[in-house]
C-alpha cells in the first residue's frame, strides 16, 4: 500500500466552509457545504432592518424568534444559539439534511421579511435581504468557543452598549443573562 505524501494531497482542494453573502458574486454558483455533524453558522442580513422596521423593535422581535422557532421544530433543525442584532440575525444551528436546511431558509427569510415590511399580495416592497444567507460550517473545540463568545457580544450590543464594552465583557468572561437598555 502506497502512501500518499503531503506535496501529492495538495493537489486535492480542501472543500469551502464558506457560502453566501457577497462572497461568490459574479462567480458560478456551487452547492452551499453543509455538514450534518457539525453546526452551521447562519447570518441574515437586512439593510432596510432599521428604525422601526429594526429587528428588535417589539413588535417584531418576539415574532422573529417564535417563526424561527416554529420553522425549526417543523424541518428537524436543532437550534443551539440564537442573536437579533437589530439588522442581522445570528444563529448557530445543525441540520439533518440538505434539503431541509433549505426550506428552513427559503420559509424564514420569507415570513420575516414579510412580517417586518407588512407586505402584501400585488404590492410591491423591493429588495429585503441585503445578499444570500451566509453560512460557515464551525468545527467543534476552539471555533465554536469563539463563535459562541461572539454571539455573546452581539448580544449585548443588541442591548445598546458599544462593541468595546461587549468585547470586554466577553474577554472576562462574564455571563450576561439579561440586561436592559435602560
Amino acid at each position: 500500500m502506497k502512501i500518499l505524501t503531503f506535496k501529492q494531497l495538495a493537489i486535492f482542494k480542501a472543500p469551502d466552509l464558506f457560502h453566501g453573502s457577497d462572497l461568490r458574486k459574479g462567480k458560478r454558483k456551487i452547492a452551499r457545504p453543509l455538514d450534518p455533524k457539525r453546526g452551521i453558522h447562519l447570518v441574515l442580513k437586512s439593510s432596510r432592518a432599521c428604525g422601526a422596521d429594526s429587528f428588535l423593535q417589539k413588535r417584531h422581535q418576539k415574532r422573529i424568534q417564535q417563526v424561527i422557532e416554529h420553522t425549526a421544530k417543523r424541518y428537524g433543525i436543532k437550534i443551539y444559539q440564537y442573536a437579533n442584532v437589530g439588522n442581522h440575525l445570528h444563529l448557530l444551528v445543525r441540520t439533518p439534511a440538505r434539503g431541509e436546511f433549505q426550506n428552513f431558509l427559503r420559509v424564514i427569510t420569507g415570513k420575516i421579511a414579510i412580517m417586518v415590511t407588512q407586505a402584501k399580495k400585488g404590492q410591491k416592497s423591493g429588495k429585503f435581504w441585503d445578499h444570500l444567507a451566509f453560512t460557515r460550517v464551525v468545527n467543534w473545540g476552539k471555533d465554536l468557543k469563539n463563535l459562541t463568545q461572539y454571539f455573546v457580544k452581539n448580544e449585548i450590543e443588541s442591548f445598546g452598549y458599544g462593541a468595546g464594552f461587549a468585547k470586554e465583557l466577553v474577554k472576562r468572561g462574564y455571563l450576561i443573562t439579561k440586561l436592559s437598555a435602560g
